[in-house]
């Protein structure tokens, strides 16, 4: 297990990012699953530096439409694991209570996500290198 990314919820992506200390890599993109739209971005010149997933909420049906009134707010870490039966397995060992059941995940190619709640209700991410059928 390894942290993939930090999740941060913005009221808009594009007047967010040429404000901020990141640098976009790849698109962004619309995820219908999440509401949202979705972009990974990195610091400038650092290729091994921790990613961060920013998070425009599109409507209030969204999951972390409510969250934007606090603009920019930290939302969550995501972890990274080789299948979902190890990433299950991390949730189970730390009595975590999940949130979502396995989703396909547009901004990361169809691998599967799934969110859970740690003991101290912070939100998690798990993502498998799986690529789902």
């Amino acid at each position: 297990m390894t942290i993939h990314h930090f999740g941060l919820v913005v009221r808009s992506i594009q007047a967010y990012l040429p404000r901020s200390v990141w640098e976009l890599r790849g698109q962004i993109v619309t995820d219908p699953l999440q509401s949202a739209k979705l972009c990974m971005v990195g610091l400038p010149g650092d290729a091994h530096a921790p990613l961060v997933e920013l998070i425009e909420p599109l409507g209030p049906d969204g999951p972390c439409y409510r969250a934007q009134s606090q603009d920019p707010l930290w939302h969550h870490v995501c972890f990274t694991f080789r299948n979902r039966g190890e990433a299950d397995l991390f949730a189970e060992q730390g009595r975590m209570l999940g949130v979502t059941e396995w989703k396909p995940a547009v901004l990361f190619g169809g691998r599967p996500v799934r969110f859970v709640y740690g003991q101290n209700r912070e939100l998690i991410e798990l993502i498998s290198d799986e690529v789902l059928r």
